[in-house]
């Protein structure tokens, strides 16, 4: 035998020698080098959104409505509109005619009723101070109970700027301000006194 083969015969031989726990060992390392170069492929957990969060789509499902929207409707006595004013302690010195005053830290108690009441409204407007805090927060509650009762919720609006750009239009007209009270409002920006004491937000006003 030349030197060549007898030397590739005892690689050979020494390796049928191996004791099954080398083997063992052997296969175990091979697989450990695979998963480690898995493990850097493998992408990292999706965190969960923390419970209680309203979800994202939701407000696709209403829409913003203009003053100069809303007055033609009220002037031609539209009587399937209900506009729901969600103002607290500002809701005095001033609201849409025929407004429906519920106070925002009451609404959760009621929205069930109102649903079951103005759910088929053709108009559902909703408004506070602004349009920005509380009537949104209070139109997507009540499109959730609508969702849940099979009611449409293409009819959900909510007033754009709320009752202050409202008011700013509308002050010098008394069909369409109910209870206009100038000494509820300070300087031509017409900002409520109770401003500070509601949970609200108060836009940048131009002067």
């Amino acid at each position: 035998i030349g030197l060549v083969e007898r030397s590739n015969l005892l690689l050979f031989e020494s390796h049928d020698q191996m004791s099954e726990e080398d083997k063992r060992k052997e296969n175990n390392s091979g697989s450990e080098s695979e998963s480690e170069g898995s493990e850097e492929e493998v992408a990292p957990p999706t965190p969960k959104k923390p419970a209680g969060l309203p979800s994202l789509s939701i407000p696709k499902n209403f829409v913003k409505i203009s003053v100069e929207t809303l007055v033609p409707l009220l002037k031609n006595k539209e009587s399937s509109l209900v506009v729901i004013d969600v103002r607290d302690s500002d809701y005095e010195g001033g609201h849409v005619p025929g407004s429906v005053n519920v106070p925002f830290e009451d609404f959760e108690s009621k929205v069930n009723d109102l649903v079951e009441k103005y759910g088929s409204n053709k108009y559902i407007i909703f408004t506070c101070m602004y349009g920005q805090l509380r009537s949104p927060n209070c139109a997507l509650s009540f499109l959730k109970k609508a969702t849940e009762k099979g009611l449409k919720v293409d009819n959900i609006f909510v007033l754009s700027g709320g009752f202050h750009e409202y008011l700013t239009v509308n002050h010098e007209n008394k069909e369409l301000v109910e209870g206009f009270d100038p000494k509820f409002y300070s300087g031509p920006e017409f900002l409520h006194l109770n401003d500070t004491n509601v949970q609200t937000v108060r836009p940048t006003i131009k002067k």
